[in-house]
């Protein structure tokens, strides 16, 4: 047990409030690939390299022929994203891993099995989107957010040679450059993301020159991918202008300064379509209608067989590569190798239509635990951060765990019966919904209930959800490079309505439906990533949900209005650092409760929770990492705790008080204080239900040696590379 003491003073007879608190090991365990690369060795083996999202993050090393893991690397900065690659000519890569405070540069070197940390945060930026060696591999070059620059570093000492500095254009909004390649002495760039400028920068002498993007694709967002496929040619892969488009890839010559083969590849699919080229000079990209060719000498485009293969029905992959891989007699066949992110991976042979799908089922990696939900089922759900389609679940009556196929980030989980839930997830708006009487397959159930970005300002991210008499209240985020974000109301048959900025340029970051048939929502100043935030005030408002109109609204001085909870007729809400305030929903007069500075939270208020617990009578809630209880009868805060990490926090049916960390789960008990009488009766309806028949209670399996304890882990395997037992333990103690 883990103990937290007190903040505010007990009364003199009772003992020091403390809060018991018990850990119940990893929320969710899985493979979560998120990048890739590809390579042949000098003896002619093909290595695939595959990064995972995971708690810390972490490198396999594969035989791309057999599917044998040849070494594992945990990231020793435990950092926990994957982030960007390139791999050297002895086959040897250089990879990226990041977090919200900085990103490490790693070589890993397979001849000898090592890794090596070689720079952090160059140019002293946290975020680094791509990284290009030079020719004769002694610099590596980057791109960054927040303030898009370009670096240079030494490859052997990790020195910074060259801060290049902001390249965007002076005023523009876009902080990414996302889009980054070389050609001999120039450094290629696109940024991201609303406005989308392309420029090159002079390696040498760090001039940046901006290059006149066609008139026709000016309306272009963002670019996301460069991929040199000669050494003459770029590929620019960039968000879609717009409808009258039928690409979304320039193709710019180095020698001639031009963009050629105009319209030449159609729309491409994901992030990251293209490979590099085979000895012919022909690349390879993806569409949502396969796998094609692309040769640069005349521009042409050619499908391969790949539809016609097995590997067709698969998911999309998360990256494409294409290796000239040497057969039994020497000469070289064309490989592409297609990585999902479930932690498996292709091979398919362009010269001989032979595949192969390496499935290799191994124990799992730490996910991020991103957040918590009591379903009807009266199951906890656990939605991952960034995930590889996964969502963890565990029964507070055995205590068994389970892991089932979902999207790949669940923000927030509503109840809207008995049976049924609404899941919302990251990126593109997505809802879901499951019911829970019927067999849990993704796709089918839970399957797509609505997809909201296709709003005024292109929402997408759904932060806050509430339902109530057949409604459903969504706070929602715009797009990279939108400003503000929408309320969005809808019913049971998905009829939806959106109310784009309605309190100002500002997003929706929390909704609560209230006794009174009311709808309270707070903003926030933040919109997209990558807007200019609004100047605020944010407000709290009262709406009206049968016509979205705006009853009262309240300006508050913070930059954000957080999580929200009712207790006896009055709304209590958090602000940006912790502070609690309270609106009476009759007078609407406006208070403080408790003045609290618990520090920053991300910019959309994410870990910031607040709930009321009817069994004890006490408003519980989480700030960053920190844990606090108050007492409403006498706004007084009764314990905190930051003994552990508590990220997202839900209270169930029963009254229990659960927690997740970054990677674990935790019950939370209060002892030694004497709580008041609750006054506010139990949720019933819409927002809770008897436990369904088909509730999530999968066949237990002991906990695994040499690895985290996990509690009881079983249920719907998502298929993928989890770590073999022994192998797990070295992975997951390896620095």
């Amino acid at each position: 047990m883990l103990t937290g003491v007190s903040a505010a003073p007990a009364p003199a007879q009772q003992a020091e409030p403390t809060l018991e608190i018990t850990d119940l090991g990893t929320a969710a365990l899985g493979a979560n690939v998120r990048n890739a690369n590809a390579a042949v060795l000098p003896d002619g083996t093909p290595i695939m390299y595959l990064l995972n999202n995971a708690e810390p993050a972490v490198l396999f090393v594969l035989n791309a022929e057999t599917g044998e893991l040849l070494d594992s690397v945990v990231d020793e900065e435990e950092r926990f994203l994957a982030a960007s690659t390139t791999v050297a000519s002895d086959g040897s890569l250089w990879w990226v891993t990041r977090d919200g405070k900085g990103s490490t540069i790693h070589h890993y070197d397979p001849a000898t099995s090592t890794d090596r940390i070689v720079a952090t945060s160059p140019a002293g930026e946290a975020v680094i989107r791509r990284v290009k060696l030079s020719d004769d591999e002694s610099v590596l070059y980057g791109s960054t957010y927040p303030n898009a620059k370009m670096w240079a570093i030494d490859t052997e000492t990790g020195e910074l040679l060259e801060d290049y500095g902001t390249v965007v254009p002076d005023g523009s909004n876009d902080s990414y450059i996302w889009g980054f390649e070389r050609i001999d002495d120039t450094l290629y760039g696109g940024s991201a993301l609303g406005e989308g400028h392309l420029m090159q920068v002079d390696a040498n002498s760090g001039e940046v020159t901006p290059i006149e993007i066609p008139e026709k694709y000016e309306s272009l967002q963002y670019f996301y991918d460069f991929r040199k496929l000669t050494d003459d040619l770029i590929a620019m892969s960039f968000s879609k202008a717009n409808s009258s488009v039928t690409t979304n890839t320039l193709l710019w010559q180095h020698s001639t300064q031009s963009f050629i083969c105009e319209d030449a590849v159609p729309i491409t699919a994901g992030n990251y379509p293209f490979t590099d080229a085979d000895e012919n000079g022909v690349a390879y990209f993806r569409t949502s209608e396969g796998i094609f060719s692309f040769d640069p000498s005349d521009c042409s485009v050619e499908p391969t067989d790949f539809g016609q293969t097995d590997l067709a029905e698969l998911p999309n992959p998360s990256r494409i590569r294409q290796l000239q891989v040497p057969n039994d007699d020497g000469v070289n066949e064309s490989v592409l190798l297609g990585a999902l992110n479930d932690g498996t991976f292709w091979t398919y042979n362009l010269d001989t239509g032979a595949t192969k799908h390496h499935t290799a089922e191994h124990e799992g990696l730490v996910l991020t635990a991103h957040s918590l939900h009591e379903g009807p089922d009266n199951q906890l759900y656990i939605g991952t951060y960034l995930g590889p389609g996964a969502i963890g679940t565990y029964d507070p009556a055995s205590g068994e765990k389970g892991l089932l196929d979902g999207p790949k980030q669940a923000d927030e989980f509503v109840n809207i019966s008995d049976s049924e839930m609404l899941i919302t997830s990251y990126p593109g708006g997505i809802i879901d919904k499951v019911d829970l009487n019927q067999e849990w397959a993704y796709g089918d159930n839970p399957s797509r209930y609505a997809r909201l970005r296709d709003t005024t300002n292109q929402t997408d991210r759904l932060l806050s959800i509430d339902a109530k008499d057949g409604l459903v209240a969504i706070g929602a985020v715009a797009d990279y490079g939108y400003k503000g974000g929408s309320l969005v109301i809808t019913d049971a048959e998905g009829n939806e309505r959106f109310y784009d900025n309605i309190l100002g340029e500002q997003s929706i970051t929390s909704v609560k439906f209230g006794s009174d048939g009311l709808l309270y929502i707070g903003s926030n100043v933040r919109g997209g990533l990558s807007s200019p935030a609004d100047p605020g005030p944010v407000s709290v408002a009262v709406v009206d949900p049968a016509d979205g109109s705006v009853l009262h609204q309240e300006a508050v001085d913070t930059g954000l209005i957080g999580a929200m909870a009712e207790v006896d007729g009055t709304m209590y809400f958090t602000n940006a650092t912790g502070t609690v305030l309270a609106l009476d929903m009759t007078s609407r007069e406006l208070t403080t409760v408790v003045e609290q500075d618990l520090g920053a939270i991300s910019p959309w208020g994410l870990s910031s929770s607040l709930e009321y617990n009817t069994a004890d009578g006490l408003i519980y809630g989480t700030h960053g990492s920190n844990l606090y209880v108050i007492d409403p009868t006498t706004g007084e805060v009764v314990v905190t705790d930051d003994s552990i990490e508590h990220k997202r926090l839900e209270i169930t049916e029963a009254g229990e008080v659960y927690v997740i960390s970054s990677t674990n789960l935790y019950r939370i008990q209060l002892a030694g204080v004497e709580t008041p009488t609750p006054t506010t009766p139990a949720p019933t309806g819409d927002q809770t239900g008897p436990t369904s028949s088909a509730s999530v209670t999968p066949t237990g399996t002991p906990i695994r040696p040499g690895l985290p304890d996990t509690g009881t882990v079983a249920g719907a395997p998502i298929l993928g590379l989890m770590l073999a037992a022994g192998i797990g333990a070295a992975l997951l103690h390896r620095r």
